[in-house]
This record gives C-alpha cells, sequence and structure tokens, in this order.
C-alpha cells in the first residue's frame, strides 16, 4: 500500500471486477481484513444478511458492521483501490497488503495479520475441520 492507501490490485483481478462489476465493486469490513466484493456478489452476500431475522441481535449487529461500512470502490486508471484511513485503521493495514481470494469475495489482509491468522488455522486445523463436519452432519 502507498502512502495514499492505495493497494495495487493484480490485472487478473482487475478483468474479473471489471467483467462482473460494471457498477463499481462495493468495499465492505470484514473480520479483521477488508472485504471487496463484485457489485452483482455484493447484492447476493448482502440480500442473506438483510434476509435474516430482524428480531435477532446478531443479525442486526451483521447488518450495522457490513452493510452500513460498505461503499462503492473504484479502481483508478493504474489498478489502485483507494482505502478510505477509516477502514485502514479498522482493518490494522499496514504497508504491506495480502489480497487473498475466498470464492465469492476478495479479502485485504494486514500481511503480519494474515500470517498469523493462517498459523493458527494451521495449527487447530484438524479441530476445525472435525466441527465443520460435525455442524454439516447436524445441518447447520
Amino acid at each position: 500500500m502507498d502512502t495514499k492507501g492505495r493497494v495495487s490490485i493484480p490485472s487478473l483481478i482487475r478483468t474479473e471486477l471489471a467483467r462482473h462489476s460494471p457498477p463499481d465493486p462495493i468495499l465492505t469490513m470484514g473480520p479483521e481484513c477488508l472485504r471487496l466484493f463484485t457489485a452483482d456478489g455484493w447484492e447476493t452476500y448482502a440480500g442473506q444478511i438483510m434476509d435474516a431475522n430482524v428480531f435477532d441481535p446478531d443479525a442486526e449487529a451483521m447488518r450495522r458492521f457490513e452493510i452500513s461500512s460498505s461503499m462503492d470502490a473504484k479502481v483508478d486508471a493504474q489498478g489502485r483501490l483507494l482505502i478510505p484511513g477509516w477502514m485502514r485503521e479498522e482493518a490494522h493495514l499496514g504497508r504491506e497488503v495480502v489480497i487473498a481470494g475466498m470464492g465469492g469475495w476478495l479479502e485485504l489482509w494486514d500481511k503480519a495479520r494474515f500470517a498469523a491468522e493462517n498459523d493458527r488455522v494451521r495449527s487447530n486445523y484438524r479441530e476445525i475441520r472435525a466441527a465443520l463436519a460435525d455442524r454439516a452432519r447436524k445441518g447447520d
């Protein structure tokens, strides 16, 4: 990330964003990172959050966290995405940013925090996998 808060988006990702986001992509908060969606991807994801029970405090918290922080994210002619200062601060982004593909969206992480999260997952991999398998058996 440069001193103005711009992150260079790799050309292959820029091409995919342009192809799937005739309107601008959407940038929002994620847990310990930022999330970047195509316009269509955001519509689907935000719809799932908005469809959650309005009387559920957790659903309300997710709306407040992700929906209210969402914004259009323009990629400039040089392929850079400007990240507002408040978002950089909230996500603890430093100079080195990792862009991680997550299937339906991209995550932008501080490099050291991304490595720490991957270390946590790696050291608990079997337990995490077993918990997911258990949830799948229960239909969660």
